[in-house]
């Protein structure tokens, strides 16, 4: 059954605006178009819907991968009608943008299903998908292409599959590697160094590899000193001192002892390592003995000892396995001299140990002011203080400097002050507080110590002066939003103590129960000039930053003022509204902006020229008339212009919005229109007036104070541009009058110089020409002169080209009615 035009001229809009929200990811307006019954079975796997709660919260977890990176191009669609269900076939071709390019993506198929219900056409089901791209033509199922790609598809996999396995164990061993460097990092004393040793041990058994004992061992000149784990590696079981012979006597040892080989392995039968063990205890200076160590016996059932060594800086680390292994796994030496490198760490640490504590400390300070020094230069408004003083008040702890708050005072000489704080129960307080001067012994103490740029003072806050100093700070209105516990707790304290370090623009100070020690001061001092540094190139920048803005700014008033100044005739007027709203939008204001002009002088209605972008991003000009009576927020702006104000400003909320989109759609002679549905809960608009009328503008979001002033000075230049306009209607008013005039001096000297009644044909032929050149679209020209010959008139023509012989019009039809009318 055929719908008709009727109903799918309602029903169409719905369908079309469902896309279009979808497109830019307006999920909370897609979901008023579905009904509630509605179900959806989408293109990807998942994506199958039974109730419309569930289609809807789909929509909103993935909107914002669809919202302006996709396109419906080459759209065809196809209407049925069932019973009273509408059947939408829709085939088109989707586009991505990528890399800020257009580009194919696939095929796109929709079915959709709609109903009339009593609120309107309402979507209640959409299957949607993509053609299979593995099937050709003539095929249903590409079944041969699936077991190729199949088949592929298990290699890749397996190749993955040992690539992901051997990076897994190469970041398995870099773990077990970063652990022994962590408890390096972390010895506090020399002891520290066998505790790694165990670690080492049990990271390399946790890795897969197999070692009994294990041990870290110096050379020293004349001796060896060494620590070695018990057999089952978890704590140390040996700490002994052995003489360099032990190994210079065994010429495989002595000679790797040497070289520069990174590893040895020494593999010693029953009876060598009998030997060995025993000349170890004759010799060895042991500190510790494991009472678990091997006796002749259990060297007898192992049948032998094989020892796996790899070199340090200082000596070497190995381990031992039960009988003779002369092939070790490769993978065993190389991890032994990774752990080797590591445990290298571990030593030199324990050397520097002692020296570096002075450094680390030093390094921590440098550290933490790092940090604020960080915040500071990376501040790009002034409300981001409050994230500087949190990172402040954090690394003084860090350092030890524990108070229980922190606060930041920036002066403005005998004005006043701001104050930023953290802690006192909160991280940060995200706004600050402005304290206005007040005569306080306390204040004045404070704002003279910041005149005089006096380093640091301790002050003590007590008795009465306190309580009358907090009195006065918190009748400040701006301490009536610090929260009322934080408040409570600063009463409540009979004495408070400030330690403050000064610089330039205020002071540093922490607040607690105690003064801080010489040294605290010292770094808290080194924290306020850190800080005055940054917040120096912090106010550089701004100010750069500002005159950059205003360079830019001016350029694009300037592009305006050129515009301008090049009109030829006053239909470039459009031409220039046009270039002012692009340098507008260049400038960074909100992209949602509708930006026009209206002129008022002269008119009851408003001639308008309005701006904005289209759903595609094209900038659209709209030209018309619009009634200022149609809604009272015009008429408020017309009797603004009226009163001689500079400019009027209101806010749209809920069905104001829509009242006033409604008032603008109903009116005949101004071409603007707005989809209701689409219209935002709120919106902000501007009117800025010259002379003549005003430049508004309407946005989404507030109209920031910044681009207030840049609309407010386009508003001056647009005068400009007015005044130019009319000044150019004016010159092309004269220049036609006097194009005008020279045409008809022109016949009037070709006819005061005729002698005879003949010559009114070539008097013809230069009326056709001069109104010719006026630009009258005209052929024909003649002079049809009256006698009483009944016959009718004679004439004179021409057509532009040449005269016509005289002749006689008869008294008949248009020539009848020529003569009665004379």
């Amino acid at each position: 059954m055929k719908l008709s035009k009727k109903k799918e001229k309602e029903l169409m809009p719905v369908y079309e605006a469902y896309w279009d929200y979808y497109l830019k990811g307006d999920a909370k307006a897609m979901q008023h178009l579905l009904d509630e019954s509605y179900t959806q079975v989408g293109s990807a796997e998942s994506e199958v819907f039974s109730t419309k709660k569930d289609a809807v919260q789909f929509l909103f977890d993935t909107i914002d991968q669809v919202a302006g990176k996709l396109e419906m191009r080459n759209r065809h669609t196809k209407i049925e009608l069932q019973d009273n269900v509408v059947l939408i076939h829709e085939l088109c071709d989707l586009y991505a943008l990528t890399n800020k390019e257009w580009v194919f993506y696939s095929k796109f198929r929709a079915s959709t299903l709609m109903q009339e219900k009593k609120e309107g056409w309402k979507i209640t089901h959409q299957h949607s998908s993509f053609p299979d791209t593995k099937t050709e033509e003539g095929q249903n199922v590409a079944i041969d292409k699936i077991a190729e790609e199949n088949s592929q598809l298990r290699e890749a996999i397996k190749r993955r599959t040992f690539e992901l396995e051997e990076k897994n164990r190469e970041l398995e061993v870099e773990s077990a590697l970063e652990r022994i460097r962590a408890q390096a990092v972390a010895m506090q004393q020399s002891s520290d160094l066998l505790d790694i040793v165990v670690t080492m041990r049990n990271e390399f058994t946790k890795l897969g590899h197999e070692a009994h004992y294990f041990w870290h061992m110096m050379w020293l000149p004349e001796t060896y000193e060494k620590a070695m784990t018990s057999g089952d590696g978890s704590k140390i079981g040996f700490v002994m001192k052995l003489p360099r012979h032990m190994h210079g006597d065994i010429p495989l040892l002595a000679k790797w002892e040497k070289s520069k080989k990174p590893t040895i392995v020494y593999a010693m039968t029953t009876k060598e390592a009998i030997e060995y063990v025993d000349k170890m205890v004759l010799l060895g200076d042991f500190q510790n003995i494991d009472p678990q160590a091997p006796s002749h016996d259990d060297l007898k059932h192992i049948g032998g000892l094989t020892f796996f060594m790899a070199r340090t800086t200082h000596g070497e680390i190995g381990y031992s396995l039960p009988g003779v292994v002369k092939n070790p796994p490769k993978e065993d030496i190389d991890i032994l001299v990774k752990f080797a490198g590591a445990f290298d760490l571990a030593h030199q640490r324990f050397l520097d140990l002692q020296k570096a504590e002075a450094q680390a400390r030093e390094t921590q300070i440098e550290l933490a002011l790092e940090k604020v020094r960080t915040a500071s230069m990376t501040m790009k408004k002034g409300e981001e203080l409050a994230k500087v003083i949190s990172v402040v008040f954090t690394q003084l702890k860090v350092l030890g400097i524990d108070s229980e708050g922190c606060g930041l005072n920036l002066y403005d000489n005998e004005e006043g002050m701001d104050l930023w704080m953290s802690g006192f129960g909160e991280d940060v307080h995200p706004k600050s507080f402005h304290i206005s001067y007040f005569d306080h012994p306390y204040y004045e103490m404070q704002l003279n110590d910041w005149k005089k740029q006096k380093k640091y003072r301790v002050i003590a806050f007590e008795g009465d002066l306190k309580r009358s100093y907090d009195h006065q700070t918190f009748a400040n209105k701006d301490f009536f939003k610090l929260p009322k516990d934080i408040k409570k707790a600063f009463l409540a304290k009979e004495t408070t103590i400030s330690s403050a370090a000064y610089m330039k623009y205020g002071m540093l100070e922490m607040i607690g129960g105690e003064a801080l020690s010489e040294d605290q001061a010292d770094i808290l001092c080194r924290f306020a000039g850190v800080f005055e540094q940054a917040y120096t190139r912090f106010l550089d920048i701004k100010k750069a930053e500002a005159q950059a803005r205003e360079a830019q700014i001016e350029t694009a008033l300037e592009r305006v003022r050129s515009k301008t100044m090049a009109m030829h005739n006053s239909d470039d007027v459009a031409g220039t509204v046009i270039t002012l709203f692009d340098e507008v939008i260049n400038l960074g204001l909100d992209h949602s902006i509708r930006c026009g002009i209206g002129i008022l002088e002269g008119t009851d209605q408003m001639e308008t020229w309005s701006v904005t972008f289209t759903t595609t991003g094209k900038v659209d000009l709209k030209m018309g008339m619009l009634n200022m009576a149609a809604h009272p927020i015009l008429k408020a702006v017309k009797n603004a212009w009226k009163s001689g104000e500079t400019s009027y400003a209101h806010e749209y909320k809920g069905k104001d919005v829509t009242t006033y989109y409604t008032a603008l759609n109903n009116e005949p002679n101004y071409p603007f229109y707005v989809e209701l549905n689409s219209l935002p809960d709120k919106m902000f608009t501007k009117s800025f007036f010259f002379s003549e009328g005003i430049l508004f503008a309407h946005t989404e979001n507030p109209i920031s104070e910044e681009a207030t002033d840049v609309l407010k000075r386009f508003t001056a230049v647009f005068g400009q541009t007015y005044r130019r306009y009319l000044d150019l209607l004016k010159a092309e008013a004269q220049a036609r009058e006097a194009q005008i005039e020279t045409a008809l001096e022109r016949v009037r000297s070709k006819s005061m110089a005729m002698h005879k009644s003949e010559e009114l044909a070539d008097l013809s032929l230069e009326l056709v020409k001069q109104v010719q050149a006026l630009g009258v679209a005209t052929w024909f020209c003649a002079f049809n002169i009256y006698d009483d010959d009944s016959k009718g008139s004679l004439e004179w023509g021409s057509n532009g080209e040449g005269t016509f012989p005289k002749y006689r019009t008869p008294r008949e039809g248009v020539f009848l009615r020529y003569y009665k009318a004379g």
